[in-house]
């Protein structure tokens, strides 16, 4: 069995709108600007709905952060801080500099917020 495949429904302007690359894929003359369906598989579903959320909110607060008190560290696993590498990657094989500066933001707010910070070669 494959990976598993999520589809997502987007408003097509608000998408086009906040990144160049669908505007690009879906205003043109190619395949997906027809059938307006761009299919993204090796790309992760997580940095996906990361993405889904900051094109309607421009903001995301982490999913996997739990707020800890002001002088207690939170512990943590690679997953939390890779989240935010993954979209990351993502942003920047889109292009979108503000998505990509988004996510380096809030790899940093994590990472001060927890005691496991990711190896090099993890990232």
């Amino acid at each position: 069995m494959g990976p598993e495949r999520t589809t997502w429904i987007l408003a097509e302007d608000l998408l086009c709108d906040r990144i160049a690359y669908f505007t690009a894929a879906f205003k043109s003359c190619f395949i997906e600007g027809g059938s307006k369906r761009l299919e993204m598989p090796e790309d992760s579903p997580e940095s996906f709905a990361l993405l889904v959320e900051w094109v309607y909110t421009k903001s995301v607060e982490c999913p996997k952060c739990v707020r800890p008190s002001s002088s207690a560290k939170l512990t943590t696993d690679a997953d939390h801080e890779l989240q935010w590498c993954g979209l990351w990657v993502l942003a920047d094989k889109l292009a979108s500099d503000n998505l990509a500066q988004f996510a380096l933001d809030r790899y940093r707010r994590c990472l001060s917020r927890s005691k496991l910070s990711v190896s090099p070669m993890a990232v």
